[in-house]
Parts: structure tokens; sequence; C-alpha cells
């Protein structure tokens, strides 16, 4: 997880989810339509209310 792209490429592993929902848009970049996914995911293992305080520092 990260809040977004503007932290880098650094990550936190949180555990491994599930795909709730997930469907195809697209974006223009650049005058170039792009495709993307969008997916909303849960975790299968919830995570200490702590752990994603640090995240949010």
């Amino acid at each position: 997880m990260k809040k977004s792209d503007d932290e880098g490429s650094d990550f936190y592993y949180f555990g491994e989810v599930t795909v709730q929902e997930a469907r195809q848009e697209t974006f223009t970049a650049k005058g170039k339509k792009e495709p993307i996914v969008k997916m909303l995911l849960a975790l299968k293992q919830s995570v200490q209310f702590d752990k994603y305080i640090e995240f949010e520092k």
C-alpha cells in the first residue's frame, strides 16, 4: 500500500487481499486513451490500527 505515486516506489505490505470489485476504464495521457483497471481490495486479515497510523505519517 501507498497513499500515492508521489511517495516513490516504496510501499507497505499489509498481507493478502481478495478482489471485491474490478473494472476496466480508460484515461487520457498525452492525448492518447490508455486502459487502466481499478480494483476494490479487501485484506484477508485485519491490520492493527497502530500500524495504519504509522503508515499515515
